[in-house]
């Protein structure tokens, strides 16, 4: 996420999209998309399946002039790695504070 931030910025607007229009008309929501809306320090997020992996994230957050990525492998539901994602922000922003 980091090399997508310093390397094309102008495609991280791709990574903030909490639905798209497609051509039909029809709107998506995009579920890993929900932690942009669930969770207000994060500013782009990158989601996916794989039978091998399970669910996996990547994410930036910001807080307080702070930014971190968090990445999580085999979730075992949207849910839960949504969850997991938000935990290990959190830790992390806890860290920068002491």
């Amino acid at each position: 996420m980091q090399a997508l931030n310093n390397n094309f910025a102008d495609f991280m607007h791709i990574f903030t999209r909490v639905n798209t229009r497609l051509s039909t008309g029809r709107n998506i929501q995009h579920s890993g998309h929900r932690l942009i809306k669930d969770y207000k320090a994060a500013t782009a997020v990158k989601t996916g399946y794989t039978r091998a992996s399970g669910f996996s994230g990547a994410m930036i957050a910001e807080k307080r002039s702070n930014r971190i990525i968090v990445v999580v492998f085999g979730g075992k539901s949207t849910k839960t790695r949504n969850a997991q994602m938000i935990k290990l922000a959190e830790l992390g922003f806890g860290e920068l504070q002491k």
